[in-house]
């Protein structure tokens, strides 16, 4: 079996939460002889002097420490009108680091941030909550606000919290594992599949971007899954 080979390239460690949206994404577009992984690399690891601050650092050390067939490029937008700049940086900083010879990449922009693409599924928010029964309000924005609504991740970790039913000491103790329960809530979402994120248009923008380089690298299938 063929096998492509990914990596992404993140603002911070946080967004690999998006590791499991592009295997699902992917898996709806590739021909069946080919298989497919994607690196996170965790750039705490390496003995770097200084953290690695820039887009174009973070995009040189990935094609020196995990290089790919296929490089997916995030930045978050934090307005919506930022995201045409942000694709403009991940194209310069593309072409300052592989020069002539660019590789195969895709621009994952999320407006407003990861978290944006988590706050579709009560279920999944409820379990992760670890109070899958519970019958509290929980106040989601609606789709065709959520890509203007400000700090999403805040008000995603408030869903949490709210579904959890608890208070306190309880709650204080919640609130130490947030992060471990974003990881938890992705996973669980990833089990139903991500389609409903076909709502958002950055969403909409990169699965065509990855139809269309798939298609480019004769990798895909004419239709999704």
């Amino acid at each position: 079996m063929k096998q492509l080979v990914g990596t992404l390239v993140a603002d911070g460690s946080s967004d690999k939460l998006l590791k499991p949206i592009l295997e699902w994404l992917l898996s709806q577009y590739l021909a069946p002889d080919y298989g497919f992984r994607l690196q996170v690399p965790d750039w705490s690891l390496l003995s770097f002097r200084e953290p690695l601050q820039t887009l174009s650092e973070r995009l040189l050390a990935a094609s020196l420490f995990s290089p790919a067939d296929i490089y997916f490029i995030h930045r978050d937008a934090e307005k919506r009108k930022l995201a045409t700049a942000r694709r403009e940086e991940i194209v310069a900083s593309v072409e300052k680091v592989f020069k002539t010879s660019l590789p195969y990449y895709a621009q994952v922009v999320p407006v407003q941030m990861t978290e944006t693409w988590l706050m579709h599924n009560e279920e999944a928010i409820r379990e992760a909550a670890e109070n899958p029964q519970g019958r509290q309000s929980i106040m989601f924005p609606k789709w065709n606000k959520l890509e203007d609504t400000r700090q999403v991740k805040e008000l995603l970790l408030n869903l949490l919290r709210d579904a959890s039913g608890l208070s306190g000491r309880k709650l204080e103790k919640f609130k130490a594992y947030e992060r471990r329960r974003l990881y938890r809530l992705v996973e669980l979402q990833q089990e139903q599949g991500f389609a409903v994120l076909r709502q958002l248009s950055a969403f909409q923008e990169l699965e065509q971007e990855i139809i269309t380089l798939l298609g480019n690298m004769d990798a895909s299938t004419a239709t999704p899954l």
